[in-house]
């Protein structure tokens, strides 16, 4: 059970909101024994069901661009010495192999729904693919500088 006054729970907000609007009902819950019956507490009118639909085709017909503020990062990468950046964008790759992971384990979805389960797949293994070529550009940046290194070193000596 959620505790919390209702103008605190975003849900009952939501909710509230959304009864003020007249786009669902309360639903009064019976219950015929001891535990908790399942149900929504709130049903569609009309109203609502129209504004489901008018949304929902919006939703469908509307191509949004992706945005990728995690890749603001690359901007400035170059302030960092390229092994950091390496050693960094690795760990970053590894939270994206187990969220790829984690993806890949989902059981079957009924209808539709299983088509969020490729997309996110589609787009994780997207993701990754080219996290490992930006990862073996530093890499690579990273032996040549090391080299460079090496170089003055010697000069030195």
């Amino acid at each position: 059970m959620v505790s919390g006054s209702v103008s605190s729970n975003p849900c009952c907000w939501q909710h509230n909101n959304l009864s003020i609007k007249e786009l669902v009902y309360p639903n009064r819950a019976r219950r015929s024994c001891v535990f908790p019956v399942l149900t929504l507490p709130y049903s569609i009118t009309p109203e609502g069901e129209a504004e489901f639909r008018r949304l929902l085709a919006l939703n469908l017909s509307t191509y949004t661009p992706s945005k990728f503020p995690q890749d603001l990062g690359l901007a400035f990468a170059d302030a960092l010495p390229p092994s950091q950046v390496t050693q960094l964008l690795e760990r970053r790759r590894e939270m994206l192999q187990s969220e790829l992971d984690t993806a890949r384990l989902a059981p079957p979805h009924p209808g539709t729904l299983q088509f969020l389960v490729e997309h996110s797949i589609v787009h994780l293994t997207s993701e990754l693919e080219w996290l490992d070529k930006v990862i073996a550009h530093f890499a690579k940046h990273t032996s040549e500088d090391n080299g460079k290194l090496d170089n003055i070193s010697s000069a030195r000596g």
